[in-house]
């Protein structure tokens, strides 16, 4: 019996852009709102803020490339700020156009077993299973998304 209730498992393998990608995902409060939550899932103003200004400089697809293989950008002071923002507005452009795969994304993630580590290049390939090869197209379509509901 699989006794799971979360999204992911615990001390698994679980990319640092999809579960900060989730949380930021949930930190739009409504704070007019008796249980302040009416307003997940709607484009959070500072994240969608902190894009723009990193998608300015930011390296195509290669930014992808290195949000979706590993979590180093997570680990340096200079480059966190802009994971979180890009891992917000990765997860919300998914969630919000390729809700299916993201779900089937999620549960390969959550199918990871304690402890086992993958490598940058297993971690695209489980990425690219299920959303396709081309990072490159997924990266112009991701940003075509971000800039229509930035303005």
């Amino acid at each position: 019996m699989n006794a799971r209730v979360g999204l992911h498992t615990r001390y698994a393998d679980n990319p640092r852009w999809l579960t900060e990608g989730i949380a930021t995902y949930f930190e739009t409060p409504d704070l007019r709102s008796k249980t302040g939550w009416q307003t997940v899932g709607r484009p959070n103003p500072l994240r969608i803020g902190q894009f723009v200004d990193y998608a300015r400089s930011r390296r195509k697809a290669d930014s992808l490339l290195s949000l979706i293989s590993t979590d180093q950008r997570f680990q340096d002071q200079k480059t966190i700020l802009d994971a979180y923002a890009e891992s917000w507005a990765f997860s919300y452009f998914l969630i919000k156009t390729r809700r299916r795969g993201y779900e089937k994304y999620l549960k390969l993630i959550a199918d990871r077993k304690p402890l086992v580590w993958a490598t940058p290049e297993e971690r695209l390939k489980t990425f690219q299973s299920v959303f396709g090869d081309d990072l490159t197209l997924l990266d112009q379509q991701f940003l075509k998304y971000m800039r229509e509901i930035s303005h």
